[in-house]
């Protein structure tokens, strides 16, 4: 294909809008690229290293999600300038954000972020262990308190160390600035669950199950609205940080392991899943059972090294998302001016 040619077909296709901060909005903005898709990139932090990507079209400053409606209305008006582009949010706040309003979102972009009833049952750990335990995938030991008075009860009868982590991350990364809590003795339980409860945020108390970094398994993958299986890959950790319950420094992909891979399918289905997933699962060293730590319903830090690896997840959502809506809606044109970026309501 010559470059005028190319630069027709390019300018004709949809925009996708990366919402989101962080090295894994960075990571998909490459792999879209990759893919020769044209980028806009909303964020709602300014100090943040993503939106300054020289591969972007357009960089576009937006309200954080905690401000009401704010950030929903910079959306529409964006997604007004170029109708049918892709949405794809990079971090767990956005997803929810999305999946709050989607039905207005969905008016101007393609997505597959689902809705929050399907949602919850990924991101939220007290649903998706009772659920995974009824579809007889392994947990760790969990209990769930929902009260001050509960959460006695359950100190005097789980054994030290133990964990206390949120229903869903997000809110306690951001009260907190890490992922749980690791709890020595009875008196460091009930501290760190009084002062999450009196902050709103649901937390669960779980075992510590026994292994080392190297014991964390990855399975990613991408479901249609048919429930197939259009892309997966496993990973396992090698070093993360912190060590023991951290983010990954160093990964390798590796032969499919049909256990974690059953078990995740499994729970998608069940919830009646579509987009990208990523779940994580621990090898327990009593058993050697692999048991599911959560599902993150969004793209994931090594997108981008996914994507050179030759499993690019964002321009999979990307196709889906776009033909699908294409073919629901039927193709419209629409005349617009994209030569520059649409303006927000000040942070």
């Amino acid at each position: 294909m010559n470059d005028a040619r190319q630069a027709k077909r390019t300018q004709a296709m949809p925009y996708a809008t990366v919402l989101g901060n962080g090295d894994g909005a960075l990571g998909v903005i490459h792999a879209l690229v990759r893919a020769g898709i044209t980028v806009r990139h909303v964020y709602t932090n300014p100090g943040d290293c993503a939106h300054r990507s020289r591969f972007i079209r357009h960089a576009i400053s937006a309200p954080a999600p905690d401000q009401g409606t704010a950030l929903r209305d910079c959306l529409i008006e964006i997604g007004d300038q170029r109708p049918g582009s892709f949405l794809i949010p990079c971090n767990d706040a956005s997803v929810l954000y999305v999946s709050l309003h989607r039905d207005a979102l969905l008016n101007c972009f393609a997505m597959t972020v689902p809705t929050v009833t399907v949602l919850n049952q990924i991101i939220d750990k007290s649903v998706l262990y009772r659920r995974a335990i009824e579809l007889g995938v392994p947990v760790p030991k969990t209990w769930f308190p929902d009260s001050v008075e509960n959460l006695r009860d359950v100190s005097r009868r789980v054994a030290y160390p133990c964990l206390l982590k949120p229903a869903v991350s997000h809110r306690f990364f951001a009260a907190y600035g890490k992922k749980l809590v690791v709890a020595s003795d009875r008196d460091g339980l009930e501290s760190a669950f009084t002062d999450a409860h009196a902050r709103g945020i649901v937390t669960l108390v779980s075992e510590i199950v026994e292994g080392d970094d190297t014991c964390l398994f990855h399975y990613r993958s991408y479901l249609d609205g048919g429930g197939r299986v259009l892309a997966e890959l496993c990973t396992r950790k090698i070093r993360q940080h912190p060590a023991g319950f951290g983010v990954a420094s160093f990964s390798r992909t590796i032969p499919m392991i049909g256990a974690i891979r059953a078990h995740t399918l499994s729970l998608l289905r069940h919830a009646g899943y579509r987009g990208v997933s990523s779940a994580e699962f621990k090898r327990d060293a009593r058993d050697g059972q692999f048991k599911l730590l959560e599902i993150n319903a969004r793209p994931v830090l090594p997108e981008r090294l996914f994507a050179e690896a030759g499993v690019n997840f964002s321009q999979i959502g990307y196709r889906d998302a776009v033909q699908n809506r294409a073919a629901g809606r039927g193709r419209r044109r629409r005349s617009f001016d994209d030569s520059s970026p649409a303006k927000c309501p000040d942070r």
